[in-house]
């Protein structure tokens, strides 16, 4: 796949990121750490991410780090090159992809203007973490009270999630496994390892 598709794609898939992700951010300078998943707004994941649409598909390993003042997040192929990195601090977003740097102060602009793709979703940040958000319709839950899935409409596209599994972390669990698809579209998340934070 050329560099310029798979930067497209990533770069989809950081602008879902940003919208949810910044609203993580706070201004707690104290560590402790979080009793339940609801408590959580720093983290760190790392993982395995498949993207797919408009014919495109790309994969790798995914870097994702929500802080109390920084978001980052890359992607590099299997055999470790960088295939994208986005930083947002300080009210600026940075992106390096295709041998290029892209800086602005908003970064759902920023992405539109070089992805030219409209944005399927805005919580994943709280799904990953296994929370429901608004607009989510259809929640369905195992005996264990986990979330197994849910619908959620964007812009007349039908988006369904699906948690595959979870895992232990702390005294609770996360998802390890998130699959949201839609009419043409993919997002695969497989969480390897969970560094969570209040």
């Amino acid at each position: 796949m050329k560099t310029r598709q798979c930067f497209r794609l990533f770069a989809l898939f950081f602008s879902i990121v940003w919208l949810s992700g910044c609203q993580l951010f706070n201004q707690q300078t104290n560590y402790q750490p979080p009793s339940t998943a609801a408590d959580i707004n720093q983290f760190t994941a790392r993982g395995k991410l498949l993207l797919s649409g408009n014919g495109e598909k790309v994969s790798g390993y995914f870097y994702w780090q929500n802080n109390i003042d920084r978001l980052e997040l890359s992607l590099n192929t299997f055999v470790g090159i960088n295939l994208f990195k986005m930083v947002y601090q300080d009210g600026v977003a940075t992106i390096n992809a295709d041998g290029k740097e892209y800086v602005g102060d908003d970064p759902q602009y920023l992405i539109w203007q070089l992805t030219g793709q409209n944005i399927p979703v805005k919580q994943l940040s709280k799904w990953m973490l296994g929370q429901i958000t608004e607009g989510v319709s259809d929640p369905e839950f195992n005996d264990k009270k986990q979330l197994t899935g849910f619908n959620v409409r964007h812009d007349s596209k039908l988006w369904r999630a699906k948690y595959k599994s979870w895992t232990p972390v702390l005294n609770f669990e996360l998802p390890k496994e998130l699959d949201l698809r839609a009419t043409g579209s993919r997002i695969k998340l497989s969480v390897s390892e969970w560094q969570v934070g209040r």
